[in-house]
């Protein structure tokens, strides 16, 4: 059976101002970083965290799913107001999320270590704080990308936790925000939040199946629709292949 971290590496086609956008969520090891770009004979393709390093074929994209009916969503006004603009400092948490990070990567943890682990996993001020990670006026956070990727690793895991509503709160918030849908924003803010959107799309129904039907209705608009339904085409393909190599 595939390693189950693997199913995340997924591709997830949206369309962000008429540019060709893709973004794989993390699996193993996938570090996001160093952009990438296509074959010269497909559009530009800006990479979205999560696939920051990696090769984009054509065999790849073609397992994008095509087009199909819109999901109801809640709202889908794409002309939402541009918002505040870049905040030009650190992120507050970033030393209380690395230490996350840096506890998550052990294989075995004293005692102590577990405790520190589960009070930042408990601490619903620092989970709302990571919310701030996934707006558009965190553009300019030193090392974004990188803390995106551990927040949602956080925001995950506390929703196994006593902290469960409050870690749900803010991931139906980024699911819920409609800067994705702005085409006021600039391309490079927007790709960012698509990519963040997408991968907490895909990982929470992965997580919580049940939820998926719930979590249709929080779209804002036709690019998260978008995004969700690659979601969904590329856990299908997952589960049959998985099935196959039975």
């Amino acid at each position: 059976m595939r390693n189950e971290k693997l199913a995340l590496a997924i591709i997830v086609l949206a369309i962000l101002g008429g540019v060709l956008s893709i973004r794989t969520p993390s699996s193993v090891s996938s570090a996001r970083g160093a952009s990438t770009r296509g074959p010269s004979s497909l559009p530009r393709q800006p990479a979205l965290p999560g696939t920051r390093g990696k090769a984009v074929t054509p065999a790849a994209m073609a397992k994008a799913p095509p087009a199909t009916a819109a999901v109801p969503t809640a709202a889908a006004n794409s002309q939402v107001p541009a918002g505040p603009g870049p905040l030009q400092r650190p992120f507050e948490m970033k030393r209380e999320l690395e230490e996350y990070r840096l506890y998550s990567k052990k294989v075995f943890m004293t005692e102590e270590e577990k405790r520190q682990k589960r009070g930042l996993l408990q601490d619903a001020g620092l989970i709302r704080q990571l919310g701030a990670l996934f707006k558009s006026s965190a553009s300019s956070y030193e090392d974004l990308v990188e803390q995106q990727n551990t927040a949602v690793d956080f925001l995950l895991e506390a929703l196994k936790g006593e902290s469960r509503a409050v870690a749900a709160e803010v991931l139906r918030g980024v699911i819920q925000d409609p800067a994705t849908e702005n085409t006021r924003l600039s391309l490079a803010s927007r790709e960012n939040l698509a990519g963040a959107k997408a991968e907490i799309l895909y990982r929470w129904s992965a997580q919580e199946p049940a939820k998926s039907r719930e979590i249709a209705q929080w779209l804002p608009g036709p690019v998260s629709q978008r995004i969700w339904r690659n979601v969904l085409a590329q856990q299908e393909s997952n589960r049959a292949e998985s099935a196959i190599a039975k």
